[in-house]
């Protein structure tokens, strides 16, 4: 097998063999597996790094290993081409893993060449939001928990997290039946509007304000309500 394998890397090393011949010798080496033919995938890149099909190609090949390429994909970071740093940054945007966030961070504060600085940003921007989507969307169910310590806490990540999407999901649970969980959800949205202040940004939502005034004159519970008055008091001054 590792004969095969060292077989096909040399046709991808061969410059002189034709495009279908290396495109066949990727595919063996994706049915393969195994981290030799990770690596040789990875490593074709920087053979590659100008033909769009083949890189193209290579990416989905790699991606069908799923966890088994993160930890080559992150090594590609510290490759010393070029090609190799930009398309394994590429990847670890596509791939939904947590663990690539500080390689890909301190990657592309390091990193000298311009055009794969601004592809490992891209790619670190798309992992985040990535991370983000899918986060949220668990805490989103969280939030419908008939288990109203988990719906605050839902309502206190949700805040953390910060992320626009969470807005609406947060101004339903306002009206949420537990106390605890509309003082939550408030907190959480007040503290979402005072980073946005603070940081010069326009409101996160058209409609956040009036939720929060909303909330407040239809609290009917008086600790509850008191938080709430102290809570825009800090918002509004």
């Amino acid at each position: 097998l590792d004969a095969t394998v060292a077989s096909l890397i040399e046709v991808l090393d061969d410059p002189n063999k034709p495009e279908e011949e290396k495109m066949r010798a990727c595919s063996i080496l994706s049915h393969i597996g195994g981290p030799t033919s990770i690596q040789a995938l990875i490593g074709a890149f920087a053979t590659f790094g100008y033909d769009g099909f083949l890189i193209f190609y290579i990416g989905l090949l790699i991606q069908t290993f799923g966890d088994e390429a993160t930890q080559p994909l992150i090594a590609g970071l510290r490759d010393e081409n070029p090609s190799v740093r930009e398309w394994s940054a590429n990847l670890l945007g596509r791939i939904d893993k947590a663990e690539a966030l500080a390689p890909l961070f301190s990657a592309s504060s390091n990193e000298k060449n311009k055009w794969v600085e601004t592809t490992m940003k891209r790619a670190l921007e798309d992992l985040e939001d990535s991370l983000d989507r899918r986060d949220t969307g668990l805490i989103f169910e969280d939030l419908k928990s008939g288990n109203p310590k988990k719906r605050r806490r839902a309502a206190k990540r949700l805040g953390k997290i910060g992320n626009p999407r969470c807005i609406d999901a947060l101004i339903r649970a306002l009206s949420d039946e537990n106390g605890e969980v509309r003082g939550q959800a408030f907190s959480s949205l007040v503290h979402m509007r005072l980073d946005a202040h603070l940081e010069s940004r326009k409101p996160n939502h058209p409609g956040i304000d009036e939720a929060l005034r909303t909330a407040l004159n239809n609290e009917d519970n008086a600790t509850i309500r008191a938080f709430m008055v102290q809570m825009l008091e800090a918002l509004y001054g």
